[in-house]
């Protein structure tokens, strides 16, 4: 029994080894070993079926001429590419390829036909061709049907393929003759009711999403494939969570539309296929407009919204882009990435230097700056505020002041939903420096916009890390609430939506991303503990910590702004907030001097003033005294 399981093994790996695209050489020597077998039956073949008696007149040039028919076809077959194809993706092309190269190698040895027998015969030729051509083809799917029949004799994991159509078609094949694991295709599911009981190389169209509880029950399912063209990342999370209840694994093959030319593979899910979403209308020429030709300042070009805009302004050809970060290391790795591309400049520099700030423009005479520099840890900052204003506040102040001077023409701040009602110093800094651009903007041929987004997707400090490090050491995953929610974006589509809000704006504007719908953190934990193959609440616990100082359980765009449309649906725009200029100036001034005078409590105070403070009517004056509510908290004004 072992030694018939050991010659099963054996017979198997070599049928295998024929079908895979590496084993060029192997399928050639083999196939050119059994074509010349059936080459020579079918000359002999076609002889005595014509009624040729060749036994009683074999001579050694008959044998010669026959060695020399066999190369010569055999030479035509590798030069026409038999030997190349694939055999588990054979199929009606293969068939004409066939049909092309025997009758192609028939034509060429007719003459040698002639030669050794002058009294030739048209129909030798024909017959021999039609035998060659049969035997030969035979042999290709009787190989086929072989292996055919050892996969689905083995074991493995059994599947079903969400998607009916092309994408399906191809994840079947994938199945079917995957090297790295052992599948069984069991069936398809497809939402189009008309497809139910169609049958897709042999596989069956099983039934409807509806029926999955049904089919996995049935069938014994252990994954499933999703085999669906621009699937909303909305109905990919209802699809995981799903199968997290039925208990099988899901997978993806993706569009393979979006990938030229190049079969795409079935892959595990990521996390960020549960969050993104493809912006609808950009207007990639306008977008071109804006950088083509333009010199760019990114600061905070190191991190990772700055380091995709450094991406992103490339492809637009911009003549120079001038990557600025306080980060070593961040400038470093933006450099290896792009160590054979031309037009762009490393600067290491603080944005809080402004002597050495205003050097940086005064010799590039940048048109554009994207500014992305911040502190943006909000557990972080909230102790270290003093520094949090310094950096996000003073040093957003200083590159905007340094633009005015030096004619920039467009301003763009990257700002946060943390500014919107700020709990924290980190929202508080930057809804200061969303006020102060917006003021100032009135003062200036500059044209300074903000665009507010929430949370990027595997940026530094992001919570995906973290919870990955900790299922891998086998939990628990920590979070601070049970509802506690975020709003999540890829980073290329916040880019991308931020360099759109930039073609468009005018000057004043806090344009607001479309970030869809909040997500739950602990549903993000849970999927992300799914998607590593563990079971959440069974494998890796999830344990709540308690919301931290600054943290809200919910974060918002938008306040009590009128919020307005634009012409891109997934960007909203904001009213200004606007105040007399001088008196929120001197404000802004004063709590940056208490951060440098190391009053800690002082300075948060008035930060807070500041960022809650409504202005009044215009036809009462606001006092610096009233933006930062000096009176009721009773500190001395200086």
């Amino acid at each position: 029994m072992n030694n018939k399981s050991t010659l099963n093994r054996i017979r198997a790996s070599f049928f295998e080894e024929l079908f895979k695209p590496k084993s060029k050489f192997k399928r050639l020597i083999v196939f050119s070993i059994i074509d010349s077998v059936i080459i020579f039956v079918s000359l002999f073949s076609a002889s005595l079926l014509s009624g040729k008696d060749l036994t009683l007149n074999i001579s050694h040039n008959t044998i010669l001429s026959f060695l020399i028919i066999v190369l010569i076809k055999i030479a035509v077959f590798i030069n026409l590419g038999l030997y190349r194809a694939i055999l588990r993706y054979a199929s009606f092309d293969f068939v004409l390829a066939i049909i092309k190269a025997t009758t192609a190698s028939s034509i060429i040895v007719a003459p040698i036909f002639y030669f050794v027998n002058t009294s030739f015969e048209f129909r030798i030729l024909i017959i021999d061709l039609l035998l060659t051509q049969f035997l030969v083809g035979g042999s290709r799917f009787a190989i086929r049907l072989y292996q055919e029949y050892v996969l689905k004799s083995r074991q493995g994991k059994r599947i079903l393929v969400y998607g009916a159509g092309n994408l399906g078609a191809m994840a079947l094949r994938q199945l079917r003759y995957s090297d790295r694991v052992s599948y069984i295709p069991v069936g398809f599911i497809d939402d189009d009711i008309r497809k139910r009981k169609n049958i897709i190389h042999n596989i069956p169209v099983l039934g409807t999403w509806n029926d999955l509880n049904g089919l996995v029950l049935k069938y014994a399912i252990d994954e499933l494939v999703v085999a669906i063209s621009k699937l909303e990342s909305q109905r990919l999370r209802d699809i995981v969570r799903d199968c997290r209840r039925h208990g099988i694994m899901c997978r993806l093959i993706p569009d393979f539309t979006k990938i030229l030319e190049i079969e795409p593979q079935i892959r595990n899910l990521e996390i960020s296929d549960l969050l993104k979403r493809s912006p609808r209308n950009l207007d990639m020429e306008a977008i071109e407009l804006l950088i083509r030709d333009k010199k760019i300042v990114i600061t905070g070009a190191g991190g990772s919204i700055g380091s995709e805009l450094v991406r992103q302004c490339k492809r637009h050809n911009p003549s120079q882009i001038i990557a600025l970060d306080q980060s070593e290391v961040g400038l470093y790795n933006l450099r290896e990435e792009f160590s054979d591309s031309n037009g762009i400049e490393y600067v290491l520099c603080d944005i809080v230097s402004r002597d050495y700030l205003e050097s940086i423009f005064r010799d590039f005479k940048p048109h554009i700056v994207f500014h992305a520099a911040a502190y943006k840890h909000v557990h972080m900052l909230e102790d270290n505020a003093r520094q949090a204003i310094i950096n996000n506040i003073e040093g957003t102040k200083n590159v905007a002041l340094i633009s005015d001077k030096y004619n920039v023409e467009k301003f763009v701040l990257i700002s946060t939903d943390k500014a919107v009602k700020p709990a924290n110093i980190m929202g508080a800094t930057k809804r200061v420096a969303e006020l102060f651009l917006q003021n100032f903007n009135r003062y200036s041929k500059t044209e300074f916009v903000a665009v507010r987004f929430g949370n990027v997707l595997g940026s530094s400090g992001s919570v995906i890390p973290k919870f990955i490090e900790q299922i891998k050491n086998g939990g628990p995953v920590t979070v601070t609430h049970p509802d506690i929610t975020r709003y999540f974006m890829l980073t290329n589509e916040a880019v991308q939506l931020v360099l759109q809000a930039a073609s468009i704006g005018e000057g004043g504007e806090v344009f607001i991303l479309d970030m869809g719908n909040p997500v739950k953190i602990v549903e993000m934990a849970e999927n992300l503990i799914y998607l590593m193959g563990r079971e959440p609440h069974k494998d890796i616990e999830i344990h709540y910590t308690g919301l931290r100082e600054g943290e809200k359980i919910n974060e918002s765009l938008y306040s009590e702004e009128v919020n307005r449309k634009t012409k891109y649906e997934e960007i909203m725009v904001a009213d200004p907030t606007l105040f007399e200029w001088d008196v929120l100036k001197q404000a802004i001034d004063i709590v940056i001097e208490k951060a440098h005078d190391s009053k800690e409590r002082m300075t948060i105070e008035f930060l807070m003033s500041l960022v809650n403070y409504v202005p009044k009517p215009e036809s009462k004056k606001d006092t610096p005294k009233d933006i930062l509510m000096v009176n009721k908290l009773d500190i001395v004004f200086t």
